[in-house]
């Protein structure tokens, strides 16, 4: 239900686009204008610490990431097995895996039909309108006024050209003295938004300038017709307060476990269960107040995914390849690898799906250096 309602919500958009972009303008004619801007290459073939997307960079740690991520739904569905209503879970398992890919490609495919609608029709200078309520009552209202004004210039005359070039496209053809033009606007118009970020940090040094996840949110409240923004934005609530609901119910049961009786507490499970429950709820609430604005959701996830599957995929390796390693050798170099990886997401520059790399890689040499310490130390006292 959760992936359906999100589906439904990327058609909403993508319909909703389609029908206020210009007349005759299909499906086919917004791929060639998103391709002829270089928004629909996602790989590119070589090897970069700073860039993700690449050919190269996908094959090493995309790989590891997927080992990782099947490790742990290998054990999922080991679970899932085991329980009551098995025959239903798999059955959601199916669904889930026929949606999520799909769902994903209408995310990516919805930005391209955002990016080809603002060619056509003036966007926001800022999309956060926070923000730009500070700067307009700030000193630097003046400044930023003025940079709007040149913004608004610009689009018009770049949704002209926009225009034309899509004139060309209906005769497949790529016109390339209009499409430089068109990237010139664009580089531009991207100018004008650094200015603005950097006009409105000035006004306030401590809001975040980022409003890349702004724009989606702006085009469902202001594009969208009134009657479908409200089912859109239940569709979205819906969907999220389930999937939360979910999640800290399932953190909660399995917590249980340590308070089963094997333990010497004597706390009633119908007792702490709620409490574990509302731990993780506020922990997921503080960690959705202080992370970062990312580009898109989507990037979001496998970034965090990734300053953990390292380290999770170097343990596993570790138990199947040499079982007969100590288990505080295991522990110590699981814990230090991931302490690793986090202050080097904070000091280094590259980017994060190297981190699937990296934590395996740390996991297996203090794990060695752990390892042959507490072997160096058991000879020591033996010795003595």
């Amino acid at each position: 239900m959760q992936l359906l309602c999100f589906i439904t919500l990327m058609i909403a958009i993508i319909l909703d686009i389609l029908y206020k972009l210009p007349d005759g303008m299909g499906f086919n004619d917004v791929l060639k204008f998103a391709d002829s801007f270089d928004k629909l290459k996602i790989i590119v073939p070589s090897l970069s610490l700073k860039k993700g997307l690449t050919y190269i960079n996908g094959m090493v740690n995309g790989t590891l990431l997927f080992i990782a991520l099947l490790s742990l739904e290998t054990r999922v569905l080991a679970i899932y097995n085991k329980t009551k209503y098995s025959s239903r879970t798999k059955d959601s398992l199916i669904m889930n895996g026929l949606f999520n890919i799909p769902l994903q490609a209408l995310i990516l495919f919805t930005g391209c039909m955002l990016f080809t609608f603002y060619q056509f029709n003036t966007p926001k200078l800022h999309y956060n309108p926070h923000n730009e309520y500070i700067v307009m009552n700030s000193p630097y209202a003046q400044e930023y006024d003025s940079i709007q004004q040149k913004y608004n210039v610009l689009q018009v005359h770049k949704q002209e050209v926009s225009q034309l070039y899509t004139g060309q496209i209906y005769q497949n053809y790529s016109n390339p003295v209009l499409q430089y033009q068109l990237v010139c606007l664009n580089e531009n118009e991207h100018e004008l938004h650094k200015a603005a970020q950097q006009t409105i940090r000035k006004a306030n040094g401590k809001l975040e300038i980022n409003d890349s996840d702004f724009i989606l949110l702006d085009f469902i409240i202001n594009e969208i017709p009134a009657g479908i923004t409200g089912f859109v934005i239940a569709l979205f609530l819906i969907s999220m307060i389930a999937m939360v609901h979910n999640e800290v119910k399932y953190l909660s049961q399995r917590s249980l476990h340590y308070f089963g009786p094997n333990t010497k507490t004597e706390i009633k499970p119908s007792v702490i269960q709620p409490i574990i429950a509302s731990v993780c709820l506020l922990l997921a609430l503080a960690l959705c107040y202080t992370i970062p604005v990312f580009s898109n959701l989507i990037q979001m996830l496998w970034c965090y995914s990734s300053l953990f599957f390292g380290t999770i995929l170097g343990l596993l390796l570790i138990a199947v390849l040499t079982p007969n390693v100590h288990k505080l050798a295991v522990l110590y170099s699981g814990i230090t690898a991931q302490i690793s990886i986090m202050i080097l997401f904070f000091t280094i520059d590259i980017h994060y799906i190297w981190f699937n790399s990296i934590g395996v890689l740390l996991v297996f040499l203090f794990t060695y250096l752990f390892h042959n310490t507490i072997e160096a130390c058991q000879i020591i006292k033996n010795n003595f």
